[in-house]
């Protein structure tokens, strides 16, 4: 019998079409968060980082609509993005600081405008034109 490798299929599906379009999108706001030193600073504590994360402010688990807003995404260290979920009361303070009061209201109003916890449903077309557009 002749031994036949079966070619493995391509990961097609929309769930790893959206984890596509979220590598993207990420490396797009650490690139667009750059210093010119090539280092960045923590949208939350203010610190100085050296390998970045894409940290939302309205979270993708609460608030998945805001999942590829880049008003939503800013670099911030490991520390506040994971062990302080955020550190959101500095993240906002640090958004007005950076931003102003009117940019803050507007992003919070775009994240408030849907109810917590519905799941947006992403068509395929729209998640690859993300992926196109932070490719």
């Amino acid at each position: 019998m002749e031994n036949i490798k079966k070619k493995k299929k391509k990961k097609s599906g929309i769930g790893s079409r959206k984890k596509i379009a979220q590598t993207h999108f990420n490396r797009y706001i650490r690139s667009r968060d750059q210093r010119s030193d090539g280092t960045w600073i923590c949208i939350s504590c203010g610190k100085e980082i050296i390998k970045p994360l894409a940290s939302h402010y309205f979270s993708v688990k609460s608030y998945s609509h805001m999942r590829y807003d880049e008003m939503n995404v800013h670099t911030a260290c490991y520390y506040c993005n994971t062990h302080l979920h955020g550190n959101l009361l500095e993240y906002r303070r640090m958004l007005i600081i950076k931003y102003g009061e009117e940019y803050v209201n507007e992003l919070e109003l775009k994240g408030f405008n849907k109810p917590k916890h519905r799941t947006a449903k992403f068509e395929r077309e729209y998640v690859e034109k993300i992926i196109k557009k932070y490719k």
